[in-house]
């Protein structure tokens, strides 16, 4: 009864012995030591184990020798060997199929999905998905169930919202028909992260928080962690820095024990921006930054552009900007299609519009205007972000006409309950204040700077408290000059003047000096 327990001791044993023990038995304990090396998190042990299977597995058993290829890539990618573990899944693969053997086939799909998703190759992970859907037919089955929630994610990274919807949906059918709790559980988390891909945190948020329960209770840890950074990255941009805290304080460690990259490097950019709001230590966050680029690089995660971002908003804010231009041509240069396109484009338009290039950046403009979101559609993060920044960066640039015309759409991404832009987590009532003023609505840029003011006050977000004062100062001089409310002129300049003497000590106080002569230039116009 305890045969399992003793596996490793039992394998290394019977591989030492060589020829004097019987292989058969040999490698079937290898391969059930690696399996509990696995799931004890043990990598190393579990690839060792795997390889001393495979030396002994006989090669005319063909099925035997693709089960533990497919063990052995579980490993290699549990250890970040991504390359070697896809071409342990190939060769599986092609003799599963071969052999017929439909349900390993799907196993070994749902493995190849994550690597080719991670490191961007988002066609390539639909193909797969596909190919595992093909071989089960129309099966009720765990795998089936698997494989259409790596198709649906698929379509939903591609940026394809109906087409994922739709599979996601048949998903969440089969796994209440097979009333398996797991498969409850990873659905209702792929859900979540369909509603992230294209803005909708408040329901991320709802469905990885019921995720987290029902995967909790399955004892799903792998999923778990997943879920995990999901409710935390939601909760982030809805403002609920409060509830961010304790879950990235489960979910990094827990990505860490299963060797898990993607669910790690997410985890640990919503401790570090939730930090960052908090505290304002631009320093330690430049830490967490090359860190992130150095995991992202080194996984051959596809998030090595965001990671890019990411470096030149710590180069923008602490005034190194010719370095911060250098970080977001890269970032807009590994961009790649899909649900986040458009997204690190934005902060090179935003850096180019600072700089200031008006020239380059009104001709970047004319390039992507056609990937601006659409009025009453559901659109991706990537648009979303795109949006945000083109206003500012149009505001920057002392733009009226376009911005104001752009007002709406602000409105619309306001209505989706997100209240920080993914990136540079800039408040979008500050955005919505620069397109209203844009289009000389004062009333309307003052109400939307007042609520930013006090989200920014109130959630904490100590970078925002003085960015926001700045802008508003920057309405109220516009204002004043304009002659539209002459004889609230006076108090508009007192209340300018009283935003940016307060904006710039708290610059100080961040290092934040290009900053600082932003705001001394507006005081300058007073």
């Amino acid at each position: 009864g305890a045969l399992e327990e003793q596996a490793a001791d039992l394998a290394h044993h019977l591989y030492q012995a060589g020829g004097v023990a019987d292989p058969q038995k040999t490698v079937r304990y290898l391969a059930l030591a690696g399996d509990r090396a696995l799931d004890a998190a043990a990598f190393e042990d579990a690839l060792r184990h795997y390889e001393s299977a495979l030396s002994l597995q006989p090669a005319d058993d063909r099925s035997g020798r693709a089960d533990l290829l497919y063990k052995r890539g579980r490993s290699l990618y549990r250890l970040g060997r991504w390359e070697d573990a896809l071409a342990d899944w190939r060769e599986a693969l092609d003799a599963f199929e071969e052999l017929d053997e439909a349900e390993a086939v799907g196993r070994v799909c749902v493995e190849m999905y994550f690597p080719l998703s991670w490191s961007g190759r988002s066609q390539k992970s639909l193909e797969i998905a596909r190919r595992g859907l093909a071989a089960l037919g129309e099966r009720t089955s765990a795998g089936r169930c698997r494989l259409l929630l790596a198709a649906g994610n698929a379509l939903g990274l591609s940026g394809d919202y109906d087409a994922a919807e739709g599979v996601i949906s048949q998903a969440m059918a089969l796994a209440q028909e097979l009333e398996d709790q797991r498969l409850l559980g990873l659905v209702l988390f792929v859900k979540a992260e369909h509603h992230w891909l294209f803005m909708q945190y408040r329901e991320a948020a709802d469905a990885a928080l019921r995720a987290v329960e029902t995967l909790r209770s399955a004892s799903d840890l792998q999923w778990l962690a997943y879920a995990l950074w999901t409710v935390a990255w939601a909760s982030l941009h809805l403002g609920r820095l409060d509830e961010v805290a304790p879950i990235v304080e489960e979910a990094e460690p827990l990505a860490t024990r299963l060797g898990d990259f993607g669910a790690l490097m997410m985890a640990r950019r919503g401790r570090s921006l939730r930090e960052l709001m908090v505290t304002g230590d631009l320093n330690r966050f430049e830490e967490f930054t090359k860190d992130d680029l150095e995991l992202s690089r080194s996984a051959g995660l596809v998030s090595i552009s965001s990671s890019y971002t990411l470096v030149g908003l710590v180069d923008f804010w602490s005034g190194r900007w010719p370095e911060a231009l250098e970080r977001f041509q890269e970032a807009a240069r590994l961009e790649r299609p899909g649900h986040s396109a458009g997204g690190d484009w934005g902060f090179l338009f935003l850096a180019t519009a600072y700089a200031p290039d008006k020239e380059a950046a009104m001709g970047m403009l004319d390039e992507r205007k056609g990937h601006l979101p659409r009025s009453g559609r559901t659109n991706t993060l990537g648009a979303w972000t795109m949006l945000l920044a083109v206003v500012e960066g149009l505001a920057v640039l002392g733009e009226r006409e376009e911005p104001a015309k752009l007002y709406p759409l602000v409105l619309e991404a306001i209505d989706t309950g997100t209240l920080i832009r993914w990136g540079d987590v800039r408040l979008l009532q500050a955005v919505a204040g620069m397109a209203a003023a844009a289009g000389g609505q004062w009333e309307k840029a003052g109400e939307h700077y007042e609520t930013a003011l006090r989200q920014a006050h109130e959630i904490p977000h100590k970078i925002e408290q003085p960015e926001v004062r700045r802008w508003y100062a920057r309405m109220l001089i516009e204002r004043a000059q304009t002659g539209a409310r002459p004889g609230d002129g006076p108090g508009d300049r007192d209340k300018a003047f009283r935003l940016l003497t307060e904006a710039i000590a708290v610059y100080r106080e961040l290092g934040m000096p290009k900053h600082v002569e932003m705001a001394e230039a507006l005081l300058g116009e007073l």
